[in-house]
């Protein structure tokens, strides 16, 4: 699947997640999935947008994603988070961030 980067399946540590809480949330996810599904082969898209200074956000678990979600989201979300920093009276931008977990 070339919209997923490849993931080594050894490696059951989530470690470009931005806090502990979330590192935990999705490697609490991941097992839970590979408990229920058997093999823990299915494709889950984190997407995770932040506020000006971080100090604010929201995100998303996509479990089994469409092919070329992550596609369709990189275009999507500049300008969408463009026009919610244009909006606002901070000077940073939105930001957001995407893995495949």
């Amino acid at each position: 699947d070339s919209d997923k980067n490849d993931n080594d399946d050894n490696n059951n540590d989530v470690s470009s997640a931005s806090d502990s809480s979330t590192k935990r949330l999705y490697n609490l996810l991941k097992q839970e999935i590979k408990k229920n599904n058997g093999n823990g082969d299915t494709d889950i898209l984190a997407v995770q947008i932040y506020g000006p200074k971080r100090d604010v956000g929201t995100g998303m678990i996509l479990i089994q994603p469409p092919y070329g979600i992550q596609n369709d989201m990189e275009r999507v979300l500049p300008p969408l988070l463009h026009a919610l920093s244009s909006s606002s009276d901070n000077e940073e931008d939105f930001s957001f961030h995407m893995e495949w977990l």
